[in-house]
């Protein structure tokens, strides 16, 4: 994973925490008090949820930033270059003529 592409991650997370805070604005002008608690509730969950991610994209920056050539891969993503790096035998794609 490049630094770059961290940049772009967190990108999501902070534009749905100012949603969050806007949603909440409007509950607070808008919504009677059961209907209001309600969806308080669902925004504080949501709100830490995000929260959450952006930790953790936070931390993924961090260890970038120690990584000597500023670059990580994780397992999953070699796995995946591996699985479609393999070569095909001619014998295994071609349909069997009887």
């Amino acid at each position: 994973m490049l630094k770059g592409q961290i940049t772009i991650r967190l990108a999501h997370p902070e534009a749905e925490v100012g949603r969050c805070i806007e949603e909440t604005d409007r509950i607070d002008r808008q919504e009677t008090s059961t209907a209001r608690a309600e969806r308080a509730a669902h925004l504080t969950r949501r709100y830490h949820r995000i929260r959450k991610e952006i930790k953790r994209l936070l931390a993924i920056d961090k260890t970038l930033a120690d990584a000597p050539d500023e670059q990580i891969s994780s397992a999953r993503a070699m796995a995946t270059r591996a699985q479609h790096s393999a070569t095909m035998s001619r014998a295994s794609w071609m349909p069997r003529l009887i």
